[in-house]
């Protein structure tokens, strides 16, 4: 996958109350060989998602493991999948959403 940072979405509803996305969770649902207790019991090989300095040239694997959360913000962290080499990589991923409110109880 191609390294990337993930871009924060916003919105303003018809009352007038803004959105917007600032994190990134990232929810894995099954286990690679690399984190797994038995490894004899996981079919995943690969598909870490690579957390990368801004060079490309240093980077932090962080390794399928069921239950396992990754939360980062959205601007300024480089990111990518890891190429799956076995198996099948289940994951979740959705942003976190905030609600700006304003002094005095006011959205």
């Amino acid at each position: 996958m191609i390294a990337h940072c993930d871009a924060p979405y916003g919105e303003t509803d018809a009352e007038g109350r803004s959105t917007e996305t600032l994190f990134t969770l990232h929810l894995y649902l099954n286990d690679s060989k690399a984190e797994a207790a038995d490894p004899s019991k996981a079919d995943l090989i690969g598909g870490a998602t690579d957390l990368l300095s801004g060079d490309e040239k240093r980077k932090v694997a962080v390794h399928c493991k069921a239950g396992r959360v990754l939360i980062f913000q959205h601007m300024g962290v480089l990111h990518s999948g890891a190429d799956v080499y076995n198996g099948v990589k289940y994951t979740m991923r959705t942003d976190l959403s905030y609600e700006m409110v304003r002094p005095g109880g006011a959205a």
